[in-house]
């Protein structure tokens, strides 16, 4: 994932959002819920220094090495009150959750979120879908990341579905 967020978006439209919203270089407090690596946070760390940042995930073993706090638990659940953080944000993991189950994980990051909401996914179009073959040779992507690549596009969003899913649970002004 490191190597996909780095080169291929993640962090190119973390860093875009923090400019476009004048988070750049001032301490915010920062959710980001299934954390995996850590890399996100590492973006919000350096362009926003002394930034309260906390890393949540299912699994506890991925908190493990992460320089950030971290809390294990669950998106449809989330274990912090209204407005708890200044940015909340997702990368990769809405889709991974059952249609009947993404309004709610919507929903609780909204909650949490004091100012901004950023939702990174995955992108369903035809290019995602030939992305992993066409570059197993350059990366040389992993078995596993081969099977789970087209299957996560596939569970990807169009930006309007995305929209419409951000309406209908009560968020204003998805973009």
């Amino acid at each position: 994932m490191r190597v996909l967020n780095r080169w291929f978006g993640p962090h190119y439209v973390l860093r875009s959002f923090l400019r476009r919203n004048g988070y750049a270089g001032h301490p915010i407090s920062v959710l980001d819920i299934g954390a995996g690596a850590g890399d996100v946070l590492e973006v919000v760390a350096a362009m926003c220094p002394g930034s309260r940042t906390v890393a949540i995930d299912l699994r506890p073993e991925h908190l493990k090495a992460l320089p950030f706090r971290g809390v294990a638990g669950d998106a449809p659940r989330l274990p912090f009150g209204p407005d708890s953080f200044d940015v909340v944000l997702m990368n990769a993991l809405l889709h991974e959750f059952p249609d009947g189950q993404t309004a709610d994980v919507l929903s609780q990051a909204w909650r949490a979120a004091k100012r901004s909401l950023l939702v990174i996914d995955l992108q369903r179009c035809w290019f995602a879908h030939r992305f992993l073959p066409l570059t197993r040779p350059i990366f040389g992507w992993q078995r596993l990341t081969m099977i789970d690549g087209p299957t996560s596009v596939a569970a990807g969003f169009k930006a309007p579905e995305l929209r419409e899913l951000a309406r209908e649970t009560g968020i204003t002004g998805a973009r």
